[in-house]
């Protein structure tokens, strides 16, 4: 759009920010208008959480703004280290809602909230030492005294960037409020509790898609250590319809000071499922989705990581129809067992050009012309596996989501003119659904069907692999991960695949060698660090594993399989108070966990609460019958239920430590009968086979 400098007053000396549009932009009168919206703005709103304008004007023939110089760092900086405090997330949370209750005071709606635009200034004066200041104010809507816009929003123009923009604005309808800031709000919190947005995908046509229809993973579940009114408070804001949110940014302030208890949620207003989807986006719906394909069009749009603004987006011309190169490298490749290492080999929105140029033939949407039905609820099921990451990858692993997003390929390949990409998808998909139902040998066969019908296309690659090591084909599973790996050399699934194989034979050196092969291309990636720190706990070299562990939950404080390793290393060491700590924090998330629960047991016996041990021996006993666990190691549950059966305490752990005995192993953990034992997501032993 321009550029920023830092100025300094030659009579004075007073340092400021003097931010200039760029010409050919600054000769576009609706450009600098909304240009100008920011000093308007500033000028009304009068708040010390609202950037400072001195003057604006032209010069040379370019518009120009005079602001206050800031020192520190936008809020997309500090989330880019990873999910903040509690404590924290509400003091920035309560200083927006501030500056936004006085912007919407003065009848100004900001309409671009996201972390980017909210920046952490450094004052002495302010409480902790950090002034929260809203910027942008582009795209705002300053109503006047009459009721007119400053600044008129044609039906149908969609404002905004879409991992913030409340369903409202998504329908371009332009009946937008001051209640599609709070919403955006709401998805701010969520990330910061979280460490991630409420919705994640690499097309904005599918963002806009989820903000009107699904419901976002709750914060309780995505952010574990959120106090419950907050969290309570972060589903309010999001409800669909704003007359369900919170109504007023100083309720928002209120609630967040405990003044005001916000009512829960009713369990229908955000619960809009996948299946009925064209239900309520139908295709006919002009206003409402029209845009949204247009969006999903356009060069495919730009990448949610880097959402364009409206702003940018309107001064910018009609992307090109080429599609552009995915960057293998830089995306993040699900991998959480078999069905995880083959979504995020690509997302079938977009072509993949692996090296070399060859097209993989992956792109759904793309030429299919625009009176063809979307396949929208497979895309998005493909597309949120490979932009899932760490403890992401667990909502995505169920039977029944793979077989709607199969039904869902096979109908719209069913219309004249289709692409044959949604046959072989739809072929794909049902071979997901049946490695996750345990049915191996039909998988194999729709996986081969995809495979043979788009062979350099990598997640066929790695299904054929994942459904042959699956059926004891354990050199075929490797040589098609290999071809994976030639088609995506900058991508470590494949490799995690390899290691898989040799996983599922028992030839843990090679596998862990694989591993650490994969981490050179992606030595950040928890769920990567988490299933190698498995591979050590399984081996018995506890020091590593408990290291791997740890640096696992230090990039994804919401990881549960590592838990069990640090609790069993804390048991060895004697110390009951740490391992009940992991044992509990495991069972928060999966109460059903055999060997979470038989970990908590013996931390409860090194603490001398041996009532309660008793009843959780027997706990874990139950629950390894009731779901076929075997996570949890059977010669310790066989010790457990002989010292039960006559009457005596069961000796913890500790006391003998792992030397000749079983541990829980990942790799035979089968918590639901809905999933294959190589599917589970059981933080018993968490990821199963990367």
């Amino acid at each position: 759009m321009g550029a920023v400098y830092r100025a300094e007053h030659t009579l004075i000396g007073k340092r400021a920010a003097i931010k200039m549009l760029r010409p050919e932009l600054s000769a576009n009168d609706e450009m600098v208008q909304r240009f100008f919206n920011e000093a308007r703005a500033a000028a009304r709103i009068e708040h010390p959480g609202i950037i400072d304008v001195y003057d604006f004007g032209r010069h040379d023939g370019r518009a120009f703004l005079v602001m206050e110089l800031l020192d520190g760092e936008p809020l997309s900086s500090l989330l880019a280290r990873g999910p903040l405090a509690p404590d924290d997330a509400r003091s920035i949370a309560r200083q927006i809602a501030s500056a936004l209750a006085a912007a919407h005071d003065a009848s100004i709606t900001h309409r671009d909230l996201k972390p980017d635009n909210i920046f952490l200034a450094r004052d002495e004066a302010a409480v902790g030492g950090t002034r929260v200041k809203l910027l942008d104010f582009g795209i705002a809507k300053l109503t006047e005294a009459d009721g007119t816009s400053s600044v008129e929003t044609r039906t149908g123009a969609v404002m905004g960037t879409p991992v913030y923009m409340s369903p409202e604005q998504c329908r371009g309808t332009g009946e937008v409020d001051h209640r599609t800031d709070l919403y955006a709000l709401g998805c701010i919190l969520y990330e910061m509790l979280s460490g991630r947005p409420p919705f994640t995908a690499r097309g904005a046509g599918e963002l806009i898609s989820a903000h009107l229809t699904e419901r976002p993973r709750s914060l309780a579940q995505a952010a574990p250590r959120a106090p419950a009114p907050m969290a309570m408070l972060v589903d309010r804001l999001l409800a669909k319809t704003p007359s369900n949110r919170v109504q007023r940014a100083r309720d928002v302030v209120a609630a967040l000071d405990g003044e005001l208890e916000v009512a829960p949620l009713g369990s229908g207003e955000m619960s809009a499922p996948a299946a009925h989807l064209e239900t309520l986006l139908p295709d006919d719906e002009g206003a409402e989705l029209g845009e949204a394909r247009t969006m999903a069009s356009d060069a495919e749009v730009k990448a949610a990581a880097n959402p364009p603004s409206t702003l940018t987006a309107a001064a910018a011309e009609r992307a090109s129809d080429t599609t552009p190169d995915a960057q293998p490298g830089r995306g993040r490749w699900l991998a959480i067992g078999v069905v995880g290492a083959l979504a995020a080999a690509a997302a079938v929105t977009f072509v993949m050009r692996h090296r070399g140029g060859d097209q993989t033939p992956v792109a759904a949407a793309i030429d299919a012309g625009p009176t063809l039905r979307q396949p929208r609820i497979g895309l998005r099921q493909l597309d949120g596996f490979r932009t899932a990451s760490g403890s992401g990858f667990a909502i995505y692993n169920q039977t029944g989501s793979w077989e709607s997003a199969r039904d869902d390929f096979t109908a719209a390949a069913s219309q004249p003119g289709a692409p044959a990409h949604w046959t072989t998808a739809a072929a794909l998909c049902d071979g997901m659904a049946k490695l996750a139902s345990g049915h191996a040998a039909d998988a194999l066969v729709s996986m081969r069907r995809a495979a043979d019908a788009e062979p350099d296309w990598v997640m066929a690659q790695l299904g054929m692999s994942a459904a042959l090591s699956e059926t004891g084909d354990h050199d075929g599973a490797v040589a098609a991960a290999r071809h994976a790996e030639r088609l995506a050399p900058d991508s470590w699934v494949p490799i995690a695949t390899i290691a898989s194989a040799h996983r599922k034979v028992d030839r843990f050196d090679d596998a862990v060698e694989e591993y650490k092969r994969a981490m050179v291309l992606a030595p950040k990636e928890p769920a990567l660090i988490e299933v190698l720190a498995q591979m050590y706990h399984v081996m018995h070299l506890d020091e590593q594993a408990a290291q791997e562990a740890q640096r696992a939950l230090d990039l994804d404080p919401d990881l549960l399989g590592v838990h069990i390793i640090l609790a069993e290393r804390a048991l060895e060491q004697g110390d009951g108070k740490t391992a009940l700590e992991h044992a509990e924090e495991l069972l928060a998330g999966e109460p059903k966990s055999a060997a979470g629960t038989l970990a908590r047991a013996d931390a409860l016996v090194l603490l001398g609460r041996k009532d309660e041990a008793r009843v959780a021996y027997q706990r874990s006993l139950d629950l390894a019958k009731e779901l076929q666990q075997d996570g949890a190691p059977p010669e310790r549950m066989k010790e457990v239920l002989n010292a039960l059966a006559q009457g005596r305490m069961p000796r913890p752990r500790s006391a003998e430590p792992h030397r000749g005995r079983s541990r829980s192993k990942a790799s035979h953990a089968k918590p639901q009968r809905d999933r294959s034992k190589q599917l589970k997501i059981d933080p018993s032993g968490g990821l199963d086979t990367l």
